[in-house]
């Protein structure tokens, strides 16, 4: 064989060896991007949540939560929160801003006794939830709230904007319907502003003898609960949000069924920590307000 024939050869054999190394390379990469795409990623809001695997198995994701550490969690198509923890300020008398923007809000019943509104627009509150009535987690009966009508016309009176609730403890759908009726016949006279909303607690021990009617309520049901309230709410021309524990968020409530409603998320801590988005955060049930005898 020639000499040039000799380098030709070899130049064909390097050409295919090189080419091999690049696919090798190619494929080394891609599979190390793969992996980092698939490990934790820290999302930009939720309390420092960060997501460990987006996708189980059994089609759900594992998260870790800042206060409890790794949990797995339904993904539901409901907007993930873009919330900053580091934009959550607490100032000197326990009322938390966000982002440079405050809007405080109270949460009231009869519990709270006679209000004084205008001592509480002073004091810096901008809206208040108000609740409109309960039902009896016992006994099932409907109750009105004794302090509704003079909470809602004091407040509106003094300018503090008004949302209301119904405290449920349905166990049907026509339950969570009449207390949606019950609620709608309330308010027709008043400017309600913010959310018209479906506040349901789970109970499920037994208290001093007696089974609290929801014992045995399933997730399937009691999301069929909030649709049927919220839909009767909206349909009137309120906007409608649910009343959101993170237990209630994962595992009671299905959020897809409840895409379109806000909602009140409720956790007790400095900073608040829960995958889905929420518009209205409740920190505290030791707040204190000028106006407002004892704890709100």
């Amino acid at each position: 064989m020639r000499e040039d024939e000799v380098d030709l050869q070899l130049n064909k054999r390097r050409i295919a060896f090189l080419a091999t190394i690049a696919i090798l390379i190619a494929v080394i990469i891609g599979t190390s991007a793969y992996f980092i795409v698939k490990g934790p990623k820290k999302l930009p809001g939720t309390g420092g949540i960060s997501v460990v695997n987006s996708m189980t198995d059994n089609g759900k994701i594992v998260i870790k939560d800042p206060y409890e550490g790794e949990k797995e969690i339904p993904n539901y198509k409901y907007k993930v929160s873009s919330y900053k923890a580091e934009d959550f300020v607490t100032d000197e008398d326990n009322i938390v801003s966000y982002a440079g923007n405050k809007k405080t809000g109270i949460n009231v019943t009869y519990k709270n006794g006679d209000i004084d509104w205008v001592k509480v627009k002073e004091s810096g509150v901008d809206f208040a939830m108000i609740r409109v009535g309960y039902r009896g987690q016992y006994d099932g009966k409907m109750y009105p709230d004794q302090m509704f009508e003079k909470n809602i016309q004091g407040a509106i009176d003094a300018g503090v904007e008004v949302g209301v609730y119904y405290y449920s403890k349905a166990i049907s759908e026509d339950d969570a319907d009449k207390e949606a009726s019950e609620l709608l016949e309330k308010i027709k006279s008043y400017s309600i502003t913010y959310p018209v909303a479906f506040y349901w607690e789970f109970t499920q021990n037994p208290t001093k003898g007696k089974t609290p009617i929801t014992a045995e309520c399933t997730p399937a049901q009691v999301t069929s609960f909030a649709q049927t309230f919220c839909e009767k709410v909206e349909k009137e021309g309120f906007n409608a949000a649910i009343f959101v524990t993170k237990d209630m968020g994962y595992e009671y409530f299905n959020l897809d069924k409840l895409s379109k409603y806000d909602i009140w998320y409720s956790e007790y801590r400095k900073k608040p920590a829960f995958y889905y988005d929420f518009s209205m955060w409740q920190y505290s049930e030791k707040g204190t307000v000028n106006g407002v005898n004892g704890d709100v």
